[in-house]
């Protein structure tokens, strides 16, 4: 049997949880401050978020980022979680 190098497991494994944690920052954070409007150079006017992680980003943009955080944490986390599983039991195509 040939022996599975711990390199990519360690990580894999760090780059998981470092996904988790800012997923779960974006998604539950909220902080404090309240939306503000912006005038654009074309004169059109974009609501900003105001609070959060993302507070600087626009409201469309900032849905948009929290949806894929959620994606994040639900889809990708777990995923990762049953490749390192599968690598660890020895699992053909997980080395």
């Amino acid at each position: 049997m040939k022996k599975v190098s711990s390199v990519p497991i360690v990580l894999s494994s760090l780059i998981a949880t470092l996904a988790i944690i800012v997923a779960g920052l974006g998604v539950f954070w909220q902080g404090k401050g309240q939306k503000s409007e912006f005038h654009t150079l074309r004169g059109e006017t974009v609501t900003i978020q105001g609070h959060g992680l993302y507070q600087y980003e626009s409201v469309s943009f900032a849905a948009q980022n929290i949806a894929q955080d959620v994606v994040t944490l639900l889809v990708e986390s777990r995923c990762w979680l049953l490749r390192w599983l599968s690598s660890k039991r020895g699992a053909c195509g997980a080395n």
